[in-house]
């Protein structure tokens, strides 16, 4: 006997209710297997549009490099620094949220004023575009129940996703003034 007659069989020989579980069931299941695929395309070309980004800002360096605009620090100190705002954005900000260490705005979250005291020390186009790249594609936990990993994004992806709109707009006032950076979040 086929094994679809027999299950449709068995199907059917089933209370009404049953059925409808049944087939509520397989509704459901079907549902959330067409959005995880469906997501997990999306996923993965927005993964590509961000590797193209950031192919953009390796070229961007050395093309600020070979026109003579120099990095300030060695890489190993954009790496050091990518890893304390990945480390910095992972998980709840517990840090106050009503810092006054920031005169622009007055209040910064904690991933605010990490953020704002490293871009202060950036000195040129090249220092900043050397951080994008250490930064690279990174993927950290987020915080809340059921709130799962952020990523993998950019630096500019995670800025947006961990900072207030204000926070932004107070980091690329200071990127503006002396010395002008050109990159924005």
């Amino acid at each position: 006997m086929n094994i679809f007659k027999a299950t449709y069989d068995g199907f059917r020989g089933l209370p009404g209710w049953a059925q409808g579980v049944i087939a509520v069931g397989t509704g459901v299941i079907g549902y959330f297997a067409v959005r995880g695929v469906i997501n997990r395309i999306k996923s993965q070309a927005q993964v590509a549009k961000e590797k193209e980004s950031l192919d953009q800002v390796k070229k961007d360096l050395k093309n600020l490099t070979n026109s003579g605009v120099r990095k300030s620090y060695p890489d190993s100190q954009y790496k050091q620094w990518a890893d304390s705002l990945e480390k910095q954005f992972a998980g709840c900000d517990t840090s106050s949220l009503f810092s006054v260490d920031v005169p622009l705005i007055g209040c910064y979250s904690g991933s605010g004023t990490k953020l704002y005291n490293i871009l202060n020390q950036m000195k040129n186009d090249a220092d900043m575009l050397a951080l994008v790249d250490a930064y690279g594609l990174r993927t950290y936990d987020q915080c809340g129940i059921w709130s799962g990993d952020f990523g993998p994004a950019t630096l500019s992806q995670a800025v947006a996703d961990e900072l207030e709109n204000d926070e932004i707009d107070g980091i690329n006032a200071m990127l503006a003034s002396p010395p002008k950076i050109n990159y924005r979040f």
